[in-house]
């Protein structure tokens, strides 16, 4: 077993992938026996249900992204740091973007639970940590755009259109 110090970042997502795999295993486990027992497991209603469920991409609406480029943006930026392979999905077959878009369209984004009081014309210790007057999504609004402009200055296309 690991010492908790010397977890490193691709075994810590490899135990919380185990453990989220094992409870969604748990989870379709505790529905099969549901509906064994109501006796809807076999129709043809629930049957395209869960096929369909599947096969269908996600189709929330955005809260936080303004316009396709920017959640585009954000999706190449999530399946870039974390892409899929062999040993399994990537950020945006896990719908990471749309957990981040939701994530700063609520406390998160509004620093919620932060101190974000002036002064902030003062340098602040090291030990505070960043300090700034604009909220984490303003941030990530600002980083979006610079991104894909400094993808068009370089290669002439946004960023999505790169990494594709």
């Amino acid at each position: 077993m690991h010492d908790t110090h010397d977890l490193s970042r691709r075994t810590f997502l490899r135990y919380t992938g185990m453990l989220t795999g094992a409870a969604a295993a748990l989870g379709l486990a505790g529905s099969s026996m549901a509906e064994s027992k109501t006796g809807r497991g076999d129709s043809a209603d629930s049957h395209a249900d869960h096929t369909g469920a599947r096969n269908k991409p996600l189709s929330r609406g955005w809260m936080f992204c303004s316009n396709e480029l920017e959640f585009a943006t954000l999706s190449a930026a999530a399946e870039r740091i974390f892409p899929g392979d062999e040993t399994g999905p990537g950020a945006v077959e896990l719908a990471v973007p749309y957990f981040m878009d939701n994530q700063l369209a609520g406390a998160y984004g509004y620093n919620a639970r932060e101190y974000t009081a002036g002064p902030h014309h003062f340098p602040g210790a090291p030990t505070q940590g960043y300090q700034t007057a604009l909220l984490r999504r303003d941030l990530f609004k600002e980083g979006l755009l610079a991104l894909n402009s400094a993808a068009r200055e370089h290669f002439q296309k946004s960023l999505p259109n790169i990494w594709q």
